[in-house]
């Protein structure tokens, strides 16, 4: 029964702990979400010509392909 109110105890202590971060902690976090806000935006743009381009790509082909001529043998 030793290790059961040992683990009973251990767990009400960690329940009551409130740990509070500092002002600096929550500036520091700002900063880090300002930051990876910031990098998101681009990537964004990059899909959508790297989608455009895509498309262009199978165009040309789709037209080079459907537009040769048959050599009659």
């Amino acid at each position: 029964m030793e290790p059961n109110n040992f683990e009973k105890d251990f767990r009400e202590k960690l329940n009551q702990r409130k740990i509070e971060p500092s002002d600096k902690a929550w500036d520091r976090l700002d900063a880090m979400l300002s930051i990876a806000e910031e990098k998101k935006q681009p990537k964004n743009n990059k899909r959508w010509i790297y989608i455009a381009a895509s498309i262009v790509g199978f165009l040309l082909v789709g037209t080079f392909f459907f537009n040769q001529k048959k050599n009659p043998v």
